[in-house]
């Protein structure tokens, strides 16, 4: 049965999505259903992706030999135990986007944090950009930092929003470098040894391509703050003060 926040929200979204949504149809339904809705017909909504490109043969990972089940499974587990620390309620959903990327964030005007997996086999297919660094043993440790790179993008929209930063004049780097800092904190807090390849990995990657995927080129920034981030590890932490100590570290670079 949906309660009144719920069906609140439902109201919401459907007013401002207008002729992509059938309100009637939202007004009834779940709020798993509503993230749905948003996801498959505002294709107007800017998604915040975990890039990982499409021009580098990424054509090995397939729903076959990598399922998304564990994956969703695992990003539910996450969504709750992060969502003290994200006031909009976190969704996560399985819809086919045509962003090259497995994994997405829509967080901008949906009143939601939805983490998106996406079932576009060549968004899924992007995972080799990663996993060919790493064992296979190493894969579900570096999808936990990847959807908590996707969650980091929502607590960055509701920090700014806090903050009275208009988010239409953010850019695309101090997006992804808070979402790369919310990551790392979290899998340096959360995963302990787990992380090191998967941390490793990421910073490689931003590295090697830093070039060609300016938007994404957060190395620099990560090295910067590393010992920060790795104080900020030696002892887990409450999921607000991660999402206020994200705000606060990004904050203080110049980006």
């Amino acid at each position: 049965m949906t309660n009144g926040k719920t069906l609140k929200n439902t109201r919401v979204i459907g007013a401002f999505l207008g002729a992509f949504l059938m309100s009637a149809a939202l007004f009834n339904s779940t709020p798993k259903a509503c993230a749905d809705s948003v996801v498959e017909t505002a294709h107007h909504e800017h998604a915040e992706a975990f890039n990982l490109g499409s021009l580098f043969g990424s054509d090995d990972i397939t729903f076959e030999n990598f399922p998304m089940a564990p994956v969703e499974e695992l990003a539910k587990q996450m969504a709750a135990n992060l969502q003290p620390g994200i006031k909009n309620p976190i969704h996560v959903v399985s819809v086919f986007r045509k962003e090259l990327t497995p994994l997405a964030a829509v967080s901008k005007t949906a009143g939601m944090c939805i983490i998106v997996l996406n079932k576009n086999p060549d968004g899924w297919a992007q995972w080799n950009r990663f996993f060919k660094e790493i064992d296979d043993s190493e894969r579900m440790n570096m999808v936990e930092v990847s959807i908590a790179h996707e969650i980091g993008h929502c607590a960055d929209v509701q920090t700014s929003r806090e903050a009275g930063i208009d988010l239409s004049k953010k850019t695309a780097l101090s997006g992804e470098v808070f979402a790369d800092i919310f990551a790392s904190l979290y899998a340096k807090s959360e995963m302990g040894e787990r992380s090191q390849t998967a941390l490793s990995t990421l910073n490689h990657v931003r590295s090697e391509f830093s070039f060609t995927e300016s938007s994404h080129a957060t190395a620099d920034k990560l090295q910067a703050l590393s010992s920060r981030i790795e104080a900020f590890g030696l002892q887990k932490t409450a999921a607000s003060r991660l999402t206020q100590f994200a705000f606060e570290l990004n904050r203080s670079l110049s980006i």
